[in-house]
């Protein structure tokens, strides 16, 4: 009986190794860059998909300006959404705007936390806030976050 019990605890000890892993937090890098003119990147549409697992979502990063044409405005907010894709649409998780600095190559670092989320497919939509370019040339490196 005594090498039962230690048998079925050795078993028991060894599965929850193997299993441990599967309850880690799981992340997955991005990074991108918008010069001038552009003001969208669409991780979608540049074919950069993100397959996490169910948990709670963070999305954090950083981002700079490292170019601005003379007479330039702004520089405009940024917005960095994310996006489960679907069958028939794809669905908004999570959004945030970040405010660049306008010293080039100074970095502004950003964190959201997007709550809970169901396991897929997600990508990163990042745009100049009002749709339009502002004459400076973005880029900006991020990690969704899984716990």
């Amino acid at each position: 009986m005594k090498k039962f019990v230690i048998r079925l605890v050795t078993v028991i000890f060894a599965l929850l190794i193997m299993v441990q892993p599967a309850f880690a937090a799981t992340s997955s890098g991005y990074s991108w860059n918008m010069p001038y003119p552009g003001y969208v990147v669409n991780g979608k549409a540049n074919g950069v998909l993100h397959n996490l697992p169910a948990g709670t979502l963070v999305d954090s990063g950083q981002l700079c300006e490292y170019a601005e044409l003379q007479g330039a405005v702004g520089p405009y907010d940024i917005n960095i959404a994310v996006y489960k894709e679907g069958i028939l649409w794809d669905t908004e998780v999570s959004s945030q705007t970040v405010t660049p600095s306008a010293t080039l190559n100074q970095n502004v670092s950003y964190s959201h936390n997007a709550g809970t989320i169901s396991a897929g497919t997600y990508y990163v939509f990042i745009s100049k806030v009002n749709g339009a370019t502002d004459g400076w040339s973005t880029e900006g490196t991020g990690t969704l976050s899984v716990n």
